[in-house]
């Protein structure tokens, strides 16, 4: 406990309070969730009294006002069923802050805690929603750089809205944020479990890097843990350099060995995603999700897969 303590002792404070008004409009209800970026609060608009959720970015050495302006703009034009709604934002008391609409659900990675392995249908319809959403991302030249079951939500309809776009590259805009990044080459942004080798290696990314990270989320709703998992739980993962180590040279384990009657055209499907180098991948999220739509319409019309389950320890066996 001592550990946990100092480190939220030494973790940036809460940019606003349960009760504070947020420009004069949005009453903080309540504290949802909090990282490295910002912190999520429930809100209520103190007009319509609609309910929304509303992030505050945390203050972070190097950002400036016209780049935090440029990303909020650019994640307001995004329309697309598969991402969440940025629906307005300012800056107050120093703190840039911007509303979405509140979702009711949970996020993808709450839900692989009490799964574990998901039943392939609904791991393919899931990875298809993530792959249309992200492509439209990437149409206006938006790539997300911490894709993850985190930044996923499951509504209760098993539709899905990706989150979290504070860590994205605006690689271009209109002409309007053309020079303005996020971060710079040489500083890593996003989850050491999902980043591809190129930005380990402090190379050039581009959005091949989201295909890398889908690869990962694909690969871990079908066998119900993460790829480099050494233990029982889904996420045992090794420690930072030899997960970094995994990440640039080792090669997954097939999925084929993990599910049993597992389709061999989407083990090849998620290792082709999971490429080391970038140019052996699907080089659009919009050709990975044709093929997720293929595996998906043979996967509906076959007969279904027993799903891997898991006993209290973590040991994997055949779900019947």
């Amino acid at each position: 406990m001592g550990s946990v303590r100092q480190a939220e002792d030494e973790g940036p404070r809460d940019p606003f309070v349960v009760g504070q008004i947020v420009d004069g409009r949005y009453r903080i209800s309540r504290r949802l969730a909090a990282g490295g970026v910002g912190v999520v609060y429930e809100a209520e608009h103190s007009f319509t009294r609609m309910r929304v959720a509303l992030k505050a970015l945390h203050n972070r050495a190097g950002d400036h006002p016209e780049r935090m302006q440029a990303e909020a703009r650019t994640l307001a034009e995004m329309r697309h069923p598969n991402i969440v709604q940025v629906t307005d934002g300012g800056v107050s008391d120093g703190v840039v802050w911007f509303t979405m609409e509140l979702l009711q659900g949970s996020a993808l990675r709450e839900l692989l805690h009490r799964e574990r392995a998901l039943d392939l249908q609904r791991a393919l319809w899931f990875a298809r929603q993530i792959a249309e959403g992200v492509a439209s991302a990437h149409d206006q030249d938006v790539v997300h750089r911490d894709l993850k079951p985190e930044n996923v939500f499951v509504l209760r309809d098993d539709s899905l809205k990706v989150l979290d776009f504070g860590t994205s590259k605006i690689t271009n805009k209109l002409g309007r944020s053309a020079a303005l990044k996020t971060t710079d080459r040489f500083r890593l942004i996003g989850t050491q479990a999902y980043m591809p080798p190129e930005r380990l290696k402090a190379e050039r990314a581009d959005a091949r890097a989201d295909v890398y990270a889908l690869g990962h989320i694909m690969y871990e709703m079908i066998a119900g843990r993460h790829c480099w998992s050494d233990g029982p739980g889904p996420l045992d993962l090794p420690a930072a350099i030899e997960l970094g180590m995994r990440q640039i040279y080792a090669p997954p384990a097939p999925l084929v060995d993990q599910v049993p009657g597992l389709p061999i055209e989407i083990d090849r499907m998620v290792q082709r995603a999971l490429a080391k180098d970038p140019r052996q991948r699907q080089q659009t999220m919009r050709e990975l999700s044709v093929e997720i739509e293929g595996a998906l319409a043979r996967c509906r019309a076959a007969p279904p897969i027993a799903r891997p389950a898991f006993g209290p320890r973590g040991a994997a066996s055949v779900a019947t």
